[in-house]
């Protein structure tokens, strides 16, 4: 959506819940959109302009959006695993919970401020550590004292490689 003013805050992005929520309110790409700020702070779509509607697109599917050609069914994108929809639930889900985009969030809740409260391990190191196979699970937080040096030798690697990445774009 472009950027709109709204009770005196730039609103990019808004909240649809849901495929069921989509579909409720009958909303497809290219629709114009009525948003609120709901209870006054997250910006949601309330419905859309009926008026002065273009040839309208086809209805929204998430599985459309996630079909495999290759798999010949909805893949999750990050693994390939097969995409659910539990009887009952609005939410569509990855099978897979091996999947890296699983794991890196159930790590990231792990760290946070409501569960363990690990400082210091933020969404970036935690995408670093599971790049580097350092961790594969909550288990090896408590082993990182162990893989130390190495640690230490991505962190600098990483700083060395913003560091020239900028001075190049100075030059430039």
């Amino acid at each position: 959506m472009n950027p709109l003013r709204l009770a005196g805050v730039t609103i990019e992005r808004a909240a649809l819940h849901n495929e069921d929520d989509i579909r409720r309110k009958d909303i497809r790409e290219g629709d114009w959109v009525y948003i609120q700020r709901a209870g006054d702070v997250i910006p949601d779509v309330v419905g859309r302009f009926s008026a002065n509607v273009p040839a309208r697109k086809k209805e929204f599917s998430l599985l459309d959006k996630v079909y495999s050609k290759e798999k010949g069914r909805p893949a999750c994108p990050v693994c390939g695993g097969e995409v659910v929809k539990p009887e009952g639930e609005v939410m569509y889900y990855c099978s897979n919970a091996a999947c890296p985009a699983q794991v890196q969030e159930r790590l990231g809740h792990f760290v946070s401020r409501g569960a363990m409260d690990i400082r210091g391990i933020g969404e970036k190191l935690i995408a670093l550590l599971l790049r580097e196979e350092l961790v594969k699970d909550a288990a090896d937080l408590y082993t990182l004292m162990e893989k130390k040096e190495k640690i230490v030798q991505l962190e600098k690697n990483g700083r060395k490689k913003r560091r020239q990445y900028s001075q190049s774009h100075r030059k430039e």
